[in-house]
Order: C-alpha cells, then sequence, then structure tokens
C-alpha cells in the first residue's frame, strides 16, 4: 500500500486527498462510501488514523510490481496535518504499516464497528434471548482537580471510551500525545489535574478504552501500589507533562512511585502508548512491577531529546530516579524504537560527571527478535544514569545508550553488569562521553542465559510484583 498525496488538475478544480490501496482491499469494501472506515498507519514510533469518505475507482496507479491500487479519500484536515508535518519520515513502505478498519465487512466474529456519523454499532457474532450487549459511552469515571490528600483504595474501574478518534482521526507522536493538541487527550477511568498526596493502593482497572490513571499539571507526592491494570487502551499509568520548557516549575512533577503493580495488556488500541509513562520528574521509583504484553515501551520517563546545558538543581528532566527490579515481557509487540525501558533527555550539564539516576535489577525478556527494538534504552542526550545487574532478552539492542543520532549522544553513563541474548555494539562504550560500558555477559538463549550466569537467574527471580 503507498500514498500520494494530492492531484493539481488543469482547470484548477479541488481534487480529494487520500490513499492508493490494493485492489483486493476495495473488494472487500463493496461501497463507494466509506463511512465509518479508517486506515491506520503504524510506523516506527507514531501512529496516524485517517477517516475515509469514499472509494474513486476511476483514479489508479500500479506499484513497481504492477500491482493495481484504486484511491481512496481521507478526510482532508488530517490528511493535510500529515503532508505538512509527517510524510516525510512517517512513510508506511520504509517505515512502517498500514491497514483497513473500522468497516462493517471488515469485522470478525466477536468483534465491532462504531459509525460516528450515525451514532450505529455494528456487532458481527451471535446474540441470543437472554444476551447482553452494552457500549460505554463515559470518558472519565472520577475527576480531581486542585485536590491534596486523595485515597483511592480497593476500589474497581471498567467501561470508559474514547470519542476523540472517532470524531477526529488521531495523529500520535511520542507517548500517544495528539500532536494536533500537543498534549494528551484528557480521557481515563481516573483523571487528576495539580493534585498532591494522592494515593492508588489495591485497586483494579480493566477493560478501558482510555487511559487507567492520567494525572497532569502540578502533582507532588503520587503513589500508584498493589494494583492490578488489564486491558488497557492507552496508558495504565501517566503522570506528568509532556512539556519540553525546563524553565517552568509545573512541568515537574515530584515525588512518585508506581510501586508492586500488575500491569497487562497495554496500549494495543493507542500503540504509542507506554504501559508506564512518567515526563518530568524530581524523585521517582519505579519498582518490582510486573509488565507484560504493551505496545510500545512497558517504562518511559523524561521528556527532552537535546543537550542542554544547566547545572545540576537549576532544572530538573529526571533526577532522583531508581527504576529497579521491575520483570517485562512481551514488551513492543506493535510498534518499534521503544525498549522494556526507555528513558529520554539530558539531566545535568556535561562538568557534573556523577550518576543521580539508578535503573538496577530488572528483567526484560521477549520470545522473538523485532527489528530497534531495545531492551534498556538511553536515548535523547540522556545524562547521569547508572544501570547495572539486569537481563535483558529477545531485543536486537538489549542495552542502548544513544549513539546514532547526531547531537543526541548520551554523556555520564556507567553501564556494567548487563546480561544479554544478543549482542552489544561497541560504538556504545564512549569513554570520550564518559559513557563507559563494563561486564557484558551473553548466551544465545534466556534458558541459557539463566543457566550459566547464577546471577541473571537470581535478576529474574527477585523481580516483578508480589501478592497482587
Amino acid at each position: 500500500m503507498f500514498a500520494y498525496p494530492f492531484e493539481l488538475p488543469i482547470d484548477g478544480s479541488e481534487v480529494s486527498v487520500g490513499f492508493y490501496i490494493p485492489e483486493e482491499m476495495v473488494d472487500l469494501l463493496q461501497e463507494e462510501e466509506l463511512s465509518p472506515a479508517e486506515l491506520t498507519l503504524y510506523a516506527e514510533w507514531e501512529f496516524m488514523v485517517f477517516p475515509l469518505i469514499r472509494v474513486e475507482k476511476k483514479r489508479v496507479r500500479f506499484d513497481e510490481n504492477g500491482k493495481k491500487h484504486i484511491f481512496v479519500s481521507a478526510e482532508k484536515s488530517v490528511f493535510d496535518f500529515y503532508l505538512k508535518k509527517l510524510v516525510t519520515y512517517l512513510q508506511p513502505k520504509s517505515r512502517g504499516e498500514m491497514f483497513l478498519c473500522n468497516h462493517p465487512n471488515l469485522i470478525k466474529e466477536g468483534t465491532w464497528c462504531y459509525d460516528n456519523n450515525t451514532g450505529v454499532i455494528c456487532y458481527h457474532g451471535n446474540i441470543g434471548i437472554g444476551s447482553e450487549i452494552s457500549a460505554p459511552t463515559l470518558e472519565k469515571l472520577f475527576v480531581f482537580e486542585g485536590m491534596d490528600g486523595i485515597l483511592l483504595e480497593n476500589l474497581e474501574f471498567t467501561g470508559v471510551t474514547d470519542k476523540f478518534i472517532c470524531e477526529n482521526g488521531y495523529i500520535s507522536g511520542q507517548a500517544n500525545v495528539e500532536k494536533r493538541l500537543n498534549h494528551k487527550v484528557e480521557e481515563a477511568a481516573v483523571f487528576a489535574r495539580d493534585v498532591s498526596g494522592f494515593t492508588v493502593e489495591k485497586c483494579r482497572f480493566w477493560e478501558l478504552g482510555t487511559n487507567a490513571l492520567l494525572m497532569k499539571g502540578n502533582l507532588a507526592r503520587i503513589y500508584v501500589r498493589n494494583s492490578r491494570f488489564e486491558n488497557i487502551a492507552m496508558s495504565a499509568v501517566s503522570i506528568g507533562n509532556p512539556v519540553g520548557i525546563l524553565t517552568d516549575k509545573r512541568n515537574c512533577s515530584f515525588d512518585i512511585r508506581v510501586e508492586n503493580n500488575f500491569i497487562s495488556n497495554i496500549g494495543y488500541d493507542f500503540p504509542s502508548s507506554p504501559a508506564v509513562n512518567l515526563f518530568r520528574v524530581d524523585g521517582l521509583s519505579v519498582c518490582r512491577n510486573t509488565i507484560e504484553y504493551c505496545a510500545y515501551s512497558g517504562v518511559s520517563v523524561g521528556w527532552n531529546w537535546a543537550k542542554l546545558d544547566y547545572a545540576l538543581g537549576e532544572m530538573v528532566n529526571i533526577r532522583d530516579a531508581n527504576i529497579a527490579y521491575n520483570r517485562i515481557s512481551h514488551h513492543m509487540q506493535v510498534l518499534r524504537d521503544g525498549g522494556a525501558i526507555y528513558a529520554v533527555g539530558c539531566n545535568c550539564t556535561k562538568e557534573h560527571a556523577p550518576y543521580f539516576n539508578f535503573m538496577h535489577d530488572n528483567f526484560a525478556y521477549r520470545d522473538s527478535v523485532k527489528r530497534t527494538v531495545r531492551g534498556f534504552y538511553l536515548d535523547g542526550a540522556a545524562s547521569n544514569w547508572h544501570v547495572y545487574n539486569s537481563v535483558a532478552s529477545g531485543a536486537q539492542r538489549p542495552m542502548f545508550a544513544q549513539f546514532v543520532a547526531e547531537g543526541e549522544f548520551t554523556h555520564n553513563i556507567l553501564v556494567q553488569n548487563i546480561y544479554v541474548t544478543e549482542g552489544v555494539e561497541p560504538e556504545n562504550n564512549a569513554p570520550e562521553r564518559n559513557t563507559i560500558y563494563k561486564n557484558i555477559y551473553f548466551a544465545p538463549t534466556i534458558e541459557e542465559l539463566l543457566q550459566k550466569y547464577p546471577k541473571a537467574r537470581e535478576i529474574y527471580e527477585n523481580s516483578g510484583c508480589k501478592d497482587i
């Protein structure tokens, strides 16, 4: 499938914009008017959803192999944004994939589609006497703003949905930030803004079409513990603000703890969503969580991709972080260029060499190697991290400190005692930037790794949540 952006007729009349798709896919649609059909694009760390309008069978092109493609027009404002901002690097042929969805002729047994224009839901399946079909309509269950001292304990949350994507399509950047909004859509089972002393304890979040927990604004003393998050369309936990203005203290969260949680099947509907997503933070503990089957990264922390020239304490991207004893498996199931644990951003000037962020005793596992998937990933001029005593299996780059993107190289990094099943490129070790790699241990399979190195088995056995 390939995209063709526009055509300009001689008479100056407007021509619809959209995509050429294989003829056999058009045959599946069986009609010219396409609402509510959508075309979804996955490309590296981002995804887009284009609402489609109609099939134009007279507009035909052939690809380099002679395969016939027919034009489908897309909603113009979404497509125009794609052309102006994204088309140069979000190319489906070279960096991703595209597919049709949300149309009555495409749904399979037990699935459904929704037409936002008519409000009609089409379900494919047998409905007998006594059967019940329900659809959520709320986008938030609890909303807290400007409060201090909140405890949510022994509660269950389910049944919220996302309306934005139905009404507007979707243009997602890093960490499920909607590019046209320049922030995340504010939809979650629990939404909070400008709060402090907020504790989530022994709760269950399940079957949600949004984020489970989304917190923004001025945040301090946020504790998420001993809870379960299962089948969440966006992030399980998202805390902080995707804003790069480091001089604004409101963009930094203070004393955040995400500890001893079970997190499973996260982000498959909005696949740029990390399971646990933290932005700028001062004082962080992400420890003893079990995270499995997520579309993108298991844990993502930080928000900045450039080298910065400020002294310790002047401004904060990530400071006093401890990410430890987590078990993360089957991450990066949909998108690419992420990791089990992804940390991004410069944290101090090069002259300040000590390590004040720590990533250790984490176990990361995938059952197959996928291109541009990392295990532990230090990106975007990351600095002042000590990464040690961890296992990464099934990642093309099991321990990666950015050395490819010029201008974003890491500095003041120490990596040691890492156990891997794929090779670690020697370019990661860069003494000239004080990025030091020591003691990388290898075995070709996870079984051999755990058998050969007792410390690797110890890391595995001590990782993950307990008694949830």
